[in-house]
């Protein structure tokens, strides 16, 4: 109720999360908490004053404090609950910390954080860059892969990062995409072997008008030998993922 933003924000936090963690071989125990604590680790941000959540511009070194308090707001909801695991309680006090100290609130730094915290670190960030806020567009996967690679051993712990990348590819499941031919479409499955060839489900033809038949082009078996030119943030050429579940 608070803020639509949060609540997409903390959802997706903990699909990329489980993500991940399927990646590094976490068992199903687990993947369990990882995506809880994924989802609650914003939890404090429902105690913010709305209008600073939803600030068309970019916030203030001061308003930026505050925002900071939203960890701390998260601990004081968590200490109402019963049984809350110390793993998620980790996650959550921790998921702003950088590997290099330079994170909030303690300034932890590499094994000092918890593993999951560091991993919901890194999604965190993923996940804001893609998603479109108040104060800035969102940008392309592509981009926001770049983006975590080139912190690694700074801001995120270099392996996590790799695997993460390893683990949704360069254009990951439901990325609006560009060909070289000029077609366009949704990507509906990573390819393992080589992460610039992913199926394509091809929704507008070579002039950019809809095909009356969409269909799937696997660019590792094409034919024609056909190529990703760019990615597009969700919804930039008229479609996005929930043109597949709508």
């Amino acid at each position: 109720k608070q803020d639509d933003y949060t609540l997409r924000h903390c959802v997706n936090m903990a699909i990329w999360c489980v993500c991940l963690g399927r990646q590094l071989g976490l068992p199903r125990t687990d993947l369990t908490l990882l995506g809880t604590g994924a989802t609650l680790c914003d939890l404090g941000r429902a105690k913010l004053p709305h209008t600073l959540l939803g600030q068309p511009k970019q916030l203030s070194s001061w308003e930026i404090e505050v925002v900071k308090e939203h960890v701390s707001f998260s601990l004081e909801l968590l200490d109402d609950q019963d049984e809350v695991d110390p793993v998620i309680r980790r996650m959550v006090a921790q998921h702003h910390e950088h590997v290099d100290g330079s994170g909030y609130p303690d300034g932890l730094e590499g094994e000092a954080i918890d593993m999951y915290a560091r991993i919901a670190r890194i999604i965190d960030t993923f996940e804001a860059m893609i998603s479109s806020r108040p104060h800035r567009p969102p940008i392309m996967v592509s981009r926001a892969t770049k983006a975590l690679y080139s912190l690694r051993d700074q801001q995120f712990q270099k392996d996590l990062v790799e695997a993460f990348i390893s683990a949704i590819g360069i254009y990951p499941a439901g990325t609006a995409v560009q060909l070289a031919s000029r077609e366009a479409g949704n990507v509906v499955a990573g390819a393992r072997r080589n992460h610039l060839k992913p199926v394509v489900w091809r929704l507008l033809d070579e002039d950019g008008f809809q095909l009356a038949r969409p269909n799937a082009i696997n660019l590792a078996k094409d034919e024609q030998q056909r190529q990703i030119k760019r990615d597009f943030v969700d919804g930039e050429l008229g479609f996005g993922a929930r043109a597949f579940f709508c």
